[in-house]
């Protein structure tokens, strides 16, 4: 127990000199000037494509089998087997509008990503915050670069495999052009410090 209270002092001392230290030179990118992160990322938000800010709809919102599209006696109120195709009904709340929905069980991962999407667009603007303070939290520590942290889980989006593990030099047109894939909703990325 000792030594974890001296660690968490150690920790919360360095991170109090660093909050302490003027914003000097070292907290600028290679170019000598301070990034303008509040500005870069309304410029990432408002580059993002349409279907970054909107939740499609998906199912089927009337009692019909979604696979044979066979009319259904009333709207199923839990999963139910089609009489007339043997398939299985899926009932669920659609992300875009939370209407009662019929689904078949191969769009049950498209709206099961389609809930993420929604939870992160619902909290673009907090993300955002918290995006502009880490960025700006890395320039006050003179660091020059930073690594994209995308997914690696069997949900993850190609970009986000792709873009894993990524390095992105501070005031780069390179980082203009990532910070629109970090604002972007439809994917799970986050930012770690890169210390040389």
């Amino acid at each position: 127990m000792g030594i974890l209270n001296t660690f968490l002092k150690a920790i919360s001392g360095t991170a109090r000199a660093i909050q302490s230290q003027p914003k000097s030179t070292s907290a600028h990118n290679r170019s000598g000037r301070r990034v303008d992160y509040n500005q870069l990322l309304k410029n990432a938000v408002a580059q993002l494509p349409s279907e970054a800010l909107t939740i499609p709809h998906i199912g089927i919102t009337d009692p019909i089998c979604p696979y044979c599209r066979t009319p259904l006696k009333k709207m199923p109120g839990s999963k139910t087997i089609c009489k007339s195709c043997g398939n299985a009904i899926r009932v669920s709340k659609r992300p875009s509008d939370n209407k009662k929905a019929l689904f078949t069980d191969a769009q049950m991962p498209l709206l099961n990503k389609l809930d993420g999407h929604k939870y992160r667009l619902a909290k673009l603007s907090e993300y955002v915050r918290n995006f502009k303070r880490e960025l700006n939290d890395y320039q006050d520590m003179g660091l020059t670069q930073w690594r994209f942290l995308g997914s690696q889980d069997e949900n993850a989006d190609p970009v986000e495999r792709q873009l894993d593990g990524k390095v992105v030099d501070i005031g780069s047109e390179m980082e203009k052009r990532m910070l629109v894939y970090l604002c972007d909703p439809r994917y799970r990325f986050c930012t770690n410090a890169v210390i040389h």
